[in-house]
C-alpha cells in the first residue's frame, strides 16, 4: 500500500475525514452564494450593482457582529448538531428565495 503524503495523513481518519469533506461542500456553496448574489446585484442594479453588493456585505458583517453573542448563548443550550443542522437549512432556504 502507498503510504500517503504528510499533508493527507490525517484523511485516514475517517470522523476527520467526513468533518473535511463537509467543511469543503460548505465553503464550496458559500462561494457559490457570494458568485450568485454578484450576478444578481448586477442583473437588478445594472450601474449600482457595487453598491447593492457593498450593502449585502454590510448587512452580512452587522449580522454577525449582532447575532454572535446570542448564537453563543444559543448554542450552550441547545444540541449544536441540530442546531447546526437547522442554521444550514435556514441559510439553504433564504439563499432559495433570492431568485
Amino acid at each position: 500500500m502507498r503510504t500517503l503524503p504528510c499533508l493527507l495523513q490525517s484523511l485516514r481518519n475517517p470522523l476527520f475525514a467526513r468533518l473535511y469533506a463537509a467543511q469543503i461542500t460548505s465553503l464550496l456553496g458559500d462561494a457559490f452564494t457570494w458568485v450568485a448574489l454578484a450576478l444578481l446585484a448586477f442583473g437588478v442594479g445594472g450601474a449600482k450593482s457595487a453598491s447593492i453588493l457593498a450593502g449585502a456585505l454590510i448587512l452580512r458583517v452587522t449580522a454577525f457582529v449582532l447575532l454572535s453573542p446570542w448564537a453563543g448563548i444559543l448554542a450552550d443550550r441547545v444540541d449544536r448538531r441540530k442546531l447546526m443542522a437547522g442554521a444550514d437549512l435556514g441559510r439553504m432556504g433564504m439563499v432559495g428565495l433570492m431568485p
